[in-house]
């Protein structure tokens, strides 16, 4: 049972927001997440000694189109966000419906789910394959920074003590081929969530782009594999597929966090994606 109650502090703007984040260090953000609460199993929930509860925040809220961007607030609610319908782009549509149940999804935040540090989210993987931004706020400053850079490190190396995350951007660009996946499953004995994203886009019948996301402990990508089958006549001579699969088995095969029923899982995904475009 906690000693202590907990003090909440309510900020109605992001300036207030960022007072409160000076005034006491010490405070835990809190931003719609349930994570806090779903391990817990004792009568009384244990939260931090200071809280600074976002929810007031009427900016964090806000979503806004551009003819090139989907800008989203950072306590956008996930059903708000996928009950956009047509606008959002088909793999984030995807991952949303494959994020947390329904009833959590009224619940739990864009923030929530990016700035959590432990297996990341369907939500996240998409955001990482259409090479979203994230807007990182702090006094007298903003940053911004991609979702695959956020995503590489540790939350205490890529965000500052007296930061917040405010805004998600998402590029609104045409894909010819979207395939999405979920691979989580309790009997492969692999505690976490596994989704796979792949995007293609077509040009004159040459394979101009490519984007292979697949998250689980942590979030998998290396561009370096996207280019090298980008810019392939279509249809794909099997030998370049042949290449693209060896090229990704050899990289698995130097992974520790994931199981072999993991990466069998992947290559199927990769190879069952580039058969479409083969003979």
């Amino acid at each position: 049972m906690q000693s202590k109650r907990s003090r909440v502090f309510y900020p109605a703007s992001s300036n207030e927001l960022l007072a409160e984040l000076g005034r006491h260090p010490e405070a835990s953000l809190f931003s719609g997440s349930a994570a806090w609460l779903q391990k817990q199993t004792g009568r009384l929930f244990s939260l931090p000694e200071s809280i600074i509860t976002m929810h007031g925040i009427d900016e964090l809220r806000k979503i806004d189109r551009t003819e090139r961007y989907l800008e989203i607030g950072s306590m956008v609610t996930l059903n708000k966000l996928l009950n956009l319908g047509k606008i959002v782009p088909e793999a984030l549509v995807l991952s949303l419906k494959k994020t947390a149940t329904h009833f959590l999804r009224n619940l739990t935040t864009v923030g929530s789910c990016v700035c959590r540090r432990w297996t990341p989210e369907p939500f996240v993987a998409s955001l990482v394959a259409l090479d979203s931004r994230y807007e990182l706020r702090s006094a007298g400053f903003n940053r911004w920074i991609s979702a695959s850079q956020f995503c590489s490190k540790a939350i205490e190396e890529i965000m500052n003590q007296n930061e917040f995350l405010s805004r998600i951007r998402v590029p609104l660009e045409d894909w010819d081929y979207t395939l999405c996946r979920d691979f989580s499953a309790k009997e492969s004995g692999d505690n976490c969530n596994e989704f796979a994203v792949f995007l293609a886009r077509i040009q004159k019948d040459i394979l101009t782009d490519v984007r292979l996301i697949f998250s689980g402990a942590t979030i998998l990508r290396d561009r370096s594999f996207e280019l090298s089958i980008s810019g392939s006549r279509l249809p794909l001579d099997k030998r370049v597929l042949e290449n693209f699969l060896t090229i990704w088995r050899n990289h698995l095969s130097s992974i520790e966090n994931r199981s072999e029923f993991q990466k069998e899982k992947l290559l199927n995904f990769i190879e069952q994606a580039l058969l479409y475009f083969a003979y």
